[in-house]
């Protein structure tokens, strides 16, 4: 069989699994003889603080006891969950490009699951990325991935993001209004459902004490309206082109804080509940009560950070030590220190209690109760 009619033939089986998701079973294998590697994953990632970082949906190419033991020993410290969120739809890359060379060769995960599993290459393309969380492809070899290797796994993505919804691979298609605004509601981050011109249909309880205070955001005659005219023209601007995709506006507080608000359309069958018609963009806002939890890939975008300096960035706020940093990601004090220092440098700040309040001060937390 030609290149071309196994693609073909591979892109009717993606497509097959849309219907059936029993499927994967069986094309799963397909998708790794086409990608030449020795296993295959579709993960749901949280590159978030404070959950469960890593969700296999379907895998392939991994023994019961090697997935067991890397989702129970070595998810919570795989230096790529994080750095990946850094990566945007359709991208694909390395372990080794995503948190740098040295840190992925000298990290306990590398030696201790990679090495003796023979896996010691991943190759990943970013299939679907929202506020929360990431849908992305893997796959695992022992011998470098190539050009042509990303070209091939460039070619699926699309075929599989429009197979595989986000709201397929979570389990909540058929989530019904109620169950759709028990989870807005149980979220602690201020949560606005919004239609197509700024007009709140929902929010959540810190939403609706974030408009009552005033100070950040209020409403005028139902609209979501910000305090800057500047922030309000982005705001709507945004909400109207949500069929473009997700974005991030800056809001300033009256007391002069930023914040920042990520609009994520609803608009898409994948996201919106058809009992929600109405609703065309979900926008999250900084709940400085809340637990510090937030888009990594947006820090890094306003600070310029590597893989690297993110994962550090995100260690500190999870409440790690720079020594306990360096154990985790497997490198030595030295290298910690340049990477904060690099940081401190990006983020105009000097000590790590200032970065940390920085940081904390205007990202969203997405984290639920």
């Amino acid at each position: 069989m030609s290149s071309e009619e196994q693609l073909s033939e591979l892109i009717g089986q993606i497509y097959d699994c849309a219907i059936d998701s029993a499927l994967w079973r069986t094309t799963l294998p397909t998708i790794a003889a086409y990608l030449d590697c020795s296993a295959t994953l579709i993960n749901i990632v949280r590159p978030s603080i404070g959950n469960r970082s890593i969700y296999s949906l379907h895998d392939y190419g991994l023994s019961h006891d090697a997935g067991q033991l890397y989702l129970e020993k070595y998810a919570h410290i795989d230096p790529t969950v994080r750095a990946g969120a850094l990566f945007d739809v359709d991208e694909v890359f390395t372990a080794r490009e995503a948190v740098g060379d040295d840190i992925w060769t000298a990290s306990p995960m590398y030696h201790e699951w990679n090495i003796p599993h023979g896996l010691t290459e991943h190759l990943s393309g970013i299939i679907r990325k929202d506020v929360v969380r990431i849908a992305a492809l893997t796959a695992l070899r022992e011998q470098p991935f190539f050009d042509v290797d990303r070209d091939r796994m460039r070619l699926l993505l699309p075929h599989l993001r429009r197979s595989v919804s986000i709201a397929q691979m979570i389990g909540d298609a058929t989530v019904d209004r109620d169950r759709f605004r028990e989870i807005v509601d149980r979220l602690t981050v201020a949560v606005f459902l919004v239609d197509s011109k700024g007009v709140v249909r929902h929010a959540n309880a810190s939403g609706e004490k974030m408009l009552a205070d005033g100070n950040v955001l209020r409403s005028r005659n139902g609209r979501l309206m910000a305090l800057a005219p500047k922030d309000q023209a982005e705001l709507v601007a945004s909400i109207e082109r949500g069929h473009l995709g997700q974005a991030a506006v800056p809001l300033t507080a009256a007391d002069g804080n930023k914040l920042v608000a990520t609009i994520l359309p609803l608009n898409d069958g994948f996201r919106r509940p058809s009992c929600v018609p109405r609703v065309a963009a979900a926008v999250f806002v900084d709940n400085p009560a809340g637990k510090i939890n937030f888009r990594g890939d947006i820090v890094a975008k306003l600070f310029n950070l590597t893989g690297a300096e993110l994962q550090l960035l995100l260690a500190l706020l999870d409440g790690a030590t720079l020594q306990s940093a360096a154990g985790q990601f497997g490198v030595s004090m030295a290298t910690v220190k340049t990477h904060l220092q690099h940081i401190f440098a990006k983020t105009d700040t000097s000590r790590q209690s200032e970065l940390i309040r920085k940081i904390a001060s205007m990202m969203p937390s997405v984290s639920l109760q």
